[in-house]
């Protein structure tokens, strides 16, 4: 059998396998949660109140975030906080009191000064802190609080509502 052949026989059958397997994509090593802001911002802004990236708070409350998104919602904070696994995020909301006026780091409570009256939310692996206006509950916090509860279900942490 000459070279020529044998070198064909070899090459031909590596080119078509090559050709047949499916295009390889990246993949992320951080998966898109369940829940996604794009979800939450559209709810808010069907209500007719304003959303806009907040470049006010430069780091979160929270560590091991897969990613963190300050917003303002009619010129109230809200800070948005997504967990690469779902534990991460039953694990950060575990760390914050009833009230939601300190936090559990390593072991010990930790008071939070806030500039408003906090309430936490967490769905899926996305966690929801709202600052809401200090000693009252006005109605653009109330509609902001629907919108919150209806798309992230009810507050597991923080001021009263009523």
């Amino acid at each position: 059998m000459s070279s020529r052949l044998v070198l064909a026989l070899l090459i031909v059958p590596l080119m078509l396998a090559g050709s047949c397997s499916p295009p390889t994509t990246k993949k992320s090593t951080t998966p898109r949660p369940a829940f996604d802001i794009s979800v939450l911002r559209n709810a808010l802004d069907a209500k007719n109140l304003t959303v806009t990236s907040s470049e006010t708070a430069t780091q979160g409350v929270f560590s091991g975030v897969a990613g963190y998104q300050p917003l303002s919602v009619a010129g109230r904070p809200l800070e948005v906080y997504w967990f690469p696994m779902l534990r991460d995020a039953v694990n950060a909301a575990s760390a914050v009191r009833k009230d939601g006026r300190a936090l559990t780091v390593q072991g010990a409570q930790v008071p939070v000064r806030w500039r408003g009256d906090p309430h936490f939310f967490r769905r899926d692996r996305v966690l929801a802190l709202y600052l809401s206006t200090p000693a009252t509950i006005t109605p653009t916090d109330r509609e902001i609080l629907g919108v919150l509860t209806q798309q992230m279900g009810p507050q597991f942490a923080g001021a009263a509502t009523k």
